[in-house]
Order: C-alpha cells, then structure tokens, then sequence
C-alpha cells in the first residue's frame, strides 16, 4: 500500500459514520458494565470452614451490608486483615478465632 492510497481511504471514512459506531459501542460497554455491577453487588463468599485455620478470604459486596458485617477481610495463620464499613482491622487472632 503506498502513500497515495492510503491517504485516498482515508479522505474516504465517513465521519459520521465511525462516530456513531463508537457511539454504539459506547453505549453497549456502559450497559455491560453497569450489568456487571449489579450482578457484584450480590456476591458474598468466604473461604470455606475447613480451610479457615491455614487461609481466609472473605468478601461483601451486598448492598445491605451491616456496618458490623465484615466488607473484605483476609487472614494468614493468625494474622487478620479486615474491613468493617470504614474502618480498618488488623492484628493477631486469639485461640477462639478473635482479634
């Protein structure tokens, strides 16, 4: 392809056009996304009990989530990190599981 050319196809793109599909394109990755968001907005998972004792990982992302409820949390042996609404814990857990 050589200079000529290339400046002829592109002379010949419809502006309006290629507006338009991004536009559209536009349009449908704010829907996906905002479908995505929704659909993350249900999740609660925590690692299962058997597990706990080496690993933890635990999220809520529910939209009632009680202000004591734990957000994120993350714990290795006996060492927790975790999200309580706005504040932020983290410290060494007890024989019972506790901080």
């Amino acid at each position: 392809m050589n200079f000529q050319t290339l400046s002829t196809s592109i002379r010949n793109i419809d502006q309006q056009e290629l507006m338009n599909n991004f536009m559209v394109l536009g349009a449908l990755t704010a829907v996906t996304i905002g479908e995505m968001y929704q659909q993350l907005r249900k999740v609660k998972f925590s690692t299962p009990y058997q597990l706990s004792d080496w690993f933890y990982f635990g999220v809520n992302l529910t939209r009632h989530c009680d202000k004591d409820d734990e957000r994120f949390g993350v714990a290795i042996k006996d060492y927790y990190l975790g999200l309580y609404g706005q504040q932020l814990c983290w410290g060494q857990l007890d024989e019972k599981g506790c901080l």
